[in-house]
C-alpha cells in the first residue's frame, strides 16, 4: 500500500487500514490523517515493481 492508495481510502470514507504485509509513505499517509497499521514498512518505490518479461523469438 502507498500514498495513493491511502489518499483513495480515505477519500471513499474509510477510517484507516491494516495492512497484513508492507507499505509505502507512511509519512505521507500521517500527515493526510489517514492511519495505517502495517508489519513492515519499506522506503522502496513502487514505481519500477512491474517487471516485464521480454521474450525473443528466433
Amino acid at each position: 500500500m502507498g500514498g495513493i492508495s491511502a489518499q483513495t481510502g480515505k477519500r471513499q470514507g474509510e477510517a484507516g487500514a491494516v495492512i497484513s504485509g508492507g507499505i509505502r509513505d507512511a509519512g505521507h499517509s500521517r500527515q493526510m490523517g489517514y492511519p495505517v497499521w502495517a508489519t513492515e514498512i519499506t522506503p522502496v518505490t513502487g514505481k519500477w515493481r512491474i517487471a516485464t518479461p521480454s521474450f525473443l523469438t528466433q
